[in-house]
């Protein structure tokens, strides 16, 4: 059975983001899309401006339980939507760390 992205919801009518691709989330209603979206699917959406896409390149901050990785510089792998996080990979170490949107700046290509 087909679920809501955000509430996991099942046996109900689902609509297709408007913006994605085929394959993209579905969701129960418009509070739960407007949710996904304020969370992390802005992030991850076919359609949006503030997309980061697999390999754009971000700085973190804001990072209070990894202090030490502020100011660093990663490139993004993926999305783990279900968990409102963003897989980045630490330039020149062997590091990997989900982090939340917020935590993010997208440094653009000089």
């Amino acid at each position: 059975m087909e679920r809501c992205a955000q509430c996991q919801r099942g046996g109900v009518k689902l609509a297709d983001c408007g913006a994605c691709e085929s394959g993209g989330p579905r969701y129960c209603s418009k509070e739960c899309q407007i949710l996904a979206w304020k969370s992390i699917h802005k992030y991850a959406c076919k359609g949006s401006k503030s997309r980061l896409e697999k390999g754009s390149k971000v700085c973190l901050q804001g990072l209070a339980g990894a202090k030490q990785h502020n100011g660093k510089i990663g490139v993004v792998d993926h999305f783990v939507e279900e968990k409102g996080r963003i897989c980045i990979f630490l330039d020149g170490e062997a590091v990997k760390l989900g982090v939340r949107p917020q935590n993010v700046k997208k440094v653009e290509p000089e």
